[in-house]
């Protein structure tokens, strides 16, 4: 419930002054395609000892990821005779993908006063399905403008209010339940084409730290994680009334 009593505050702000003189205020639909991936800063778990003749510490990732789709509405408006505008919106967004984070290092041991190196390896996958609400608030600068045809640039943040979250260890038995937060922010940008009132738009989304807590200690036990961070490209068609 408090998470739609917060969207509906900031909808209702959204919509205060929109009819301020000099100013042209325009509305429309989108909707599209993403595909989203996960990146993760991953190091040494600080609850693991390790020899300290250990060596050779690798660090990686990689991620899978799948489309999903996004649809919503936007608010516009545009200063007359100014070629920037200001932009927000409500835009629902459906994420697919998983990631995996790895280590693998050198074990010092000893056998018989001969010292021997082991190559020691650990690895985590965890698959994540998100419903997410987006309310960006963009600054827009026209490059070109004939009239039935405009090329516009877009930058600027956007808060995240994440409606539903799913996730699974493909390999460890971990039942974590708050992953990931219930509220983060991001940032986007992208170029959007008017033919007409008809639109067709391309966005890049990331997001700040995503993960619930500074660190976390759930991936194998070597090794710590301290930042996660969704990623999306976007492909959307629109309809400005």
């Amino acid at each position: 419930m408090k998470k739609y009593i917060i969207l509906i505050a900031i909808l209702i702000l959204i919509n205060i002054g929109i009819k301020a003189q000099k100013i042209e205020v325009s509305y429309g639909t989108l909707m599209g395609l993403n595909y989203s991936f996960v990146n993760v800063n991953s190091a040494t778990s600080k609850y693991y000892t390790f020899d300290e003749k250990d060596q050779n510490f690798t660090f990686d990732n990689s991620y899978k990821g799948k489309a999903g789709y996004d649809i919503g509405i936007f608010f516009k408006l545009n200063p007359v005779k100014s070629r920037f505008n200001l932009e927000s919106g409500l835009i629902l967004s459906k994420y697919s993908n998983s990631y995996t984070v790895f280590l693998s290092y050198d074990n010092y041991a000893t056998t018989s006063s001969i010292e021997t190196w082991t190559k020691e390896t650990a690895e985590e996958t965890i698959s994540n399905d998100f419903s997410v609400i987006k309310i960006p608030l963009f600054i827009g600068f026209n490059l070109l403008n004939t009239g039935k045809f405009q090329l516009e640039i877009q930058s600027g943040i956007s808060v995240n209010i994440c409606m539903d979250e799913n996730h699974k260890f493909m390999d460890l038995n971990n039942e974590e339940d708050q992953l990931y937060k219930d509220y983060f922010a991001g940032f986007q940008m992208g170029i959007r084409v008017y033919f007409n009132k008809i639109i067709c738009q391309l966005k890049y989304d990331r997001s700040f730290n995503i993960q619930e807590g500074s660190s976390r200690t759930y991936f194998p036990w070597e090794m710590e994680v301290d930042g996660i961070y969704l990623s999306s490209v976007n492909i959307s068609v629109g309809y400005m009334f």
